[in-house]
């Protein structure tokens, strides 16, 4: 009987859910299904073993269940928290690309107009010259 146990906890641990769906319906054709009359009280004080250990391995993997799922909650949140944070981070990323750009516009443009009033000046002084 120890390798059915074995088979039950393996089927617990490693199947997941349907593990334990597994490990029930083993149980079941294990002991409700067995043609000996005479290991009927034996089977079910193993029956009863069984079964006691198939509900504290559920309320285990209940448990951890219920930990796994606040945790992807908490996840989740720190994602969201992450992902606004980034987009903040963009988007001022993108105002001072656009203050740069005016920046730049308004030193091109103010070197532009005082070019022209160089050459304005210069032009001007030599037609000043000219008409000398």
């Amino acid at each position: 009987m120890e390798s059915e146990t074995l088979i039950v906890q393996a089927l617990l641990d490693q199947g997941g859910l349907l593990g334990v769906v597994g490990a029930i319906s083993f149980v079941w054709s294990l002991f409700f299904n067995k043609q000996n009359k005479d290991n009927n009280s034996e089977i079910s004080e193993k029956e009863k073993a069984l079964s006691s250990k198939i509900e504290e391995l559920k309320d285990k993997y209940e448990e951890r269940i219920k930990i796994f799922e606040k945790d992807i909650l908490e996840l989740k949140k720190d994602l969201h928290h992450k992902n606004e944070e980034v987009s903040d981070a963009y988007v001022e990323r993108i105002d001072d690309l656009k203050n740069l750009i005016s920046d730049y516009h308004t030193l091109a443009t103010d070197t532009s107009q005082t070019l022209e009033k160089i050459k304005f000046y210069l032009m001007g002084n030599e037609y000043g010259k000219k008409n000398n």
